[in-house]
């Protein structure tokens, strides 16, 4: 799965993509998400783990937090989103479609909470 912040080219830019990815990648990144949702996971930097590409040295931290932020600038191509469990959770529901292999074109919005979006996309398109 590669990982990619797009800041210009669509009206619906800035935003970080996730795409370029097979069901049993979907599968690996519902897990990361459900144990955000859960609280068994406060924090990870979704670009280490292996499997996740980071595309021109994106960087991106997945956070819970007291409340939603969305995703933030930290600088240098790093990003951080935070939201709460309950969020997460949702994000969890919004991302299960893509482990199964019927949603190859499909994508979706996993958060628009600040001015840069959260998008998955199988093909990177929308």
């Amino acid at each position: 799965m590669k990982i990619e912040v797009l800041t210009e080219g669509s009206e619906d830019c800035p935003l970080i993509r996730l795409f370029d990815f097979d069901p049993s990648e979907a599968k690996r990144l519902v897990g990361i998400f459900s144990k955000l949702a859960d609280g068994s996971l406060q924090s990870v930097v979704l670009t280490e783990i292996p499997g996740f590409e980071p595309v021109s040295g994106c960087c991106l931290v997945l956070r819970v937090g007291e409340k939603n932020h969305g995703i933030m600038a930290k600088g240098s191509g790093s990003f951080e989103c935070i939201l709460d469990m309950s969020r997460w959770e949702q994000v969890v529901g919004l991302t299960e479609a893509f482990c199964l292999s019927s949603t190859k074109g499909n994508f979706q919005w996993l958060d628009e909470t600040s001015s840069i979006s959260l998008l998955i996309s199988p093909t990177g398109r929308w």
